[in-house]
């Protein structure tokens, strides 16, 4: 066999740099292929080099071929930090024995990552504003980029920075309340209104479930059949038979409810502590403890609900996932959630602010499941249901017009030390009502 001999190299090789004298030239590129494509020996490419309007030196190089493109850029990424070193090309002529160099756009050498063909790389100006977003509409994209990317720390950071905003329609607190009452001072001034006048006003505004201020007793502070409407009674009666079977059957309750999760572990386990109490604190405490189970299992469970309206079923779907009945499904779908359409999706999101309403909703409901009186273990058991602090929970609790005392014996400083609740608590002298168990508003002095 013959073998090929290789071209002799000349003796000398003397460098001749490539002068760019104008500085408008792009190229050349220096590129490899990690997945092995030769563009030389496999199916043929077309090469297309796309630049940056405003960066002159950011490129975008496409190699184009039937079934796949391959795609390289000179910045971001792994080229966003300091160049060890600068490449250079150069081209020898064997026969005289010079080499014209020049240096690798960018000087690197571009990674080809293979992607899907036919996509348009040109600056179609899609994107690009002419004019800048308003305040509104920024910290709206701004919020939504730190709920889907944010990390815990930056979406606490975030709801404390909005709880110090007050609006119309978003008051909690004694903070948000203060505020607000300067703003109506000077309305106030025109109508002739004393203090009393507007504190009364502006408390009537609380974001929290339907009350009765003037009530002294629990369950005349925040009804039944105001927390449920009653379109929803026969739907609440099926919940409270089920909760009923599960008190007579415990085995019902480990061999059916426990694993098909139709209530949480905390309603479950109320159920053995049921029996022997009187008839109407039985069926009074059952029905709260049904109404608490169905909003727990919405409260716990997926942040967004979506129903294919290609299928039939319709809400029956939804109601069999989150084990809720069809009527107070509906109902609640239509109080704390946001509908819209996606495709052949119907999906339903629950807010920031609806799931916070969400949230006094249960708590309320577990006090009164308990008569307005919660012990301190109850109260965690509640707590590590919900998964949150015990000073958050606290927090909220006092919000509703609670009294809650840290239980005797727990450390002084601590997150997830147990409480004991009690809301409109029996005492002697004149009874207090609802609304003086609301947190108390510090007025400033005038400036």
């Amino acid at each position: 066999m013959v073998k090929r001999k290789r071209d002799a190299l000349p003796p000398t090789i003397h460098m001749q740099p490539v002068d760019d004298a104008t500085g408008t030239t792009v190229g050349p590129f220096a590129v490899y292929f990690p997945s092995g494509f030769n563009p030389s020996s496999e199916a043929s490419c077309t090469w297309h080099v796309y630049t940056h309007k405003t960066h002159k030196h950011q490129h975008i190089i496409v190699a184009r071929t039937d079934k796949v493109d391959f795609v390289g850029r000179t910045h971001g990424g792994e080229y966003a930090g300091h160049l060890p070193c600068r490449y250079a090309i150069g081209m020898l002529d064997k026969v005289t024995g010079k080499m014209q160099a020049m240096d690798a756009e960018a000087g690197r050498i571009i990674r080809m990552e293979p992607r899907c063909p036919g996509v348009d790389y040109e600056d179609t100006g899609a994107g690009v504003r002419s004019e800048p977003l308003d305040a509104e509409t920024r910290m709206k994209e701004y919020k939504r980029l730190i709920e889907q990317f944010g990390s815990t720390r930056r979406k606490r950071q975030l709801t404390a920075k909005e709880n110090a905003v007050v609006t119309a329609n978003a008051v909690g607190g004694a903070e948000a309340l203060t505020d607000l009452l300067k703003v109506a001072a000077d309305k106030a001034a025109e109508s002739n209104m004393t203090k009393d006048d507007i504190i009364n006003q502006t408390q009537a505004l609380r974001a929290i479930p339907p009350h009765h201020p003037e009530a002294t007793k629990p369950h005349d502070a925040y009804r039944l059949n105001e927390l449920i409407p009653r379109d929803c009674n026969q739907a609440l009666s099926g919940v409270v038979r089920q909760l009923q079977r599960g008190i007579d059957e415990p085995e019902f309750v480990d061999g059916v409810m426990r694993p098909k999760r139709m209530f949480a572990a905390y309603v479950l386990a109320k159920l053995p502590y049921m029996k022997n109490m009187s008839s109407d604190v039985f069926e009074r405490r059952l029905s709260h403890l049904a109404l608490l189970g169905t909003l727990l299992n919405l409260y716990i469970g997926p942040p967004m609900l979506k129903l294919d309206t290609t299928r039939a079923g319709g809400l029956t779907f939804l109601s069999k996932r989150t084990n809720v009945p069809m009527d107070m499904l509906d109902h609640f779908l239509a109080k704390f959630y946001q509908r819209r359409i996606q495709g052949t999706s119907e999906i339903y999101d629950i807010s920031r602010d609806s799931k916070g309403l969400l949230l006094l909703y249960v708590l309320i409901v577990a006090v009164l499941a308990e008569d307005g009186e919660m012990t301190s273990e109850t109260f965690e058991s509640l707590r590590e249901c919900l998964r949150m602090a015990s000073t958050e929970l606290v927090s909220r609790l006092r919000e509703l017009g609670c009294i809650c005392t840290a239980a005797k014996g727990s450390p002084a400083a601590s997150s997830m030390k147990p409480y004991s609740v009690s809301l409109l608590p029996a005492q002697t002298g004149p009874p207090k009502t609802l609304r003086d168990y609301f947190p108390n508003l510090k007025i400033g002095r005038r400036k």
